[in-house]
């Protein structure tokens, strides 16, 4: 039996494997679906989560989950080095990346996966040739993760039960200022620096640092207020000299 189902672009296909007589395998691997999958923007944090509702699915032992690239050109290969714990019936299966436990909300996956394994934003990721997601966008904002309902806050959740919620670290960032830069004004370096202090303080947020380089700067243009000040922002670090 074949069922597919499709939402926005992702295409879920599920193969059944059926013994004699129409009954499920038994004592097999083929019947964990997959779950869930996440990743972050540069795939350094990224799980795989199956879910089986029958028993005796634990046998997974070489055998493998494979990433594909959008085109089929380039694939990925993860071979289970050991079987599921069991028994099987209405459990999940954890394929997480090094250190994932370690992580705020994270718990302690059943497997370990490479960092990088599933094709960022777009790919297929299959178990076994049992069952497969092609999707193309993965979300990588370390929130959301693709379920078979769709975008959903991630839920990672092992053999053991344990459920979690990873939660991304805060981004920072560095803006670079300088009066006499002649780069592309958009403050990721000292050559391509804002020439505005006001601009970078416009610009930050919470966490965010601001480098300012020797020189002469004013809160408003030439011929502008003079009575203008800067204004500081809480939590954003401003060093310079």
């Amino acid at each position: 039996m074949i069922t597919a189902r499709q939402w926005l672009g992702l295409a879920w296909i599920t193969v059944g494997v059926f013994g004699v007589g129409g009954a499920p395998a038994r004592g097999a691997f083929h019947l964990w679906d997959i779950n869930e999958i996440y990743s972050n923007a540069d795939g350094s944090v990224q799980f795989i989560e199956l879910f089986t509702s029958a028993n005796s699915q634990q046998f997974v032992t070489g055998h493998r989950i494979i990433a594909r690239s959008p085109d089929g050109s380039e694939s990925r290969t993860f071979t289970f080095p050991s079987n599921s714990g069991s028994p099987t019936r209405n459990q999940h299966l954890l394929i997480a990346t090094e250190g994932f436990a370690a992580l705020p909300g994270g718990v302690t996956p059943d497997f370990i996966l490479p960092a990088g394994f599933l094709f960022i934003p777009a790919g297929t990721v299959d178990f076994v040739g049992a069952d497969s997601l092609t999707y193309a966008n993965l979300p990588t904002d370390g929130v959301i993760s693709l379920t078979r309902s769709g975008p959903e806050g991630n839920s990672p959740t092992n053999f053991a039960g344990q459920s979690g919620s990873v939660i991304p670290p805060p981004t920072t960032r560095t803006w670079f200022v300088k009066a006499d830069a002649a780069g592309a004004n958009n403050a990721t370096s000292w050559t391509d620096a804002f020439t505005d202090l006001q601009a970078a303080l416009g610009a930050a947020v919470d966490g965010d640092e601001i480098w300012v380089a020797a020189g002469t700067y004013t809160p408003a243009a030439s011929g502008g207020d003079r009575t203008a000040t800067f204004q500081l922002k809480t939590g954003v670090a401003l060093y310079g000299g």
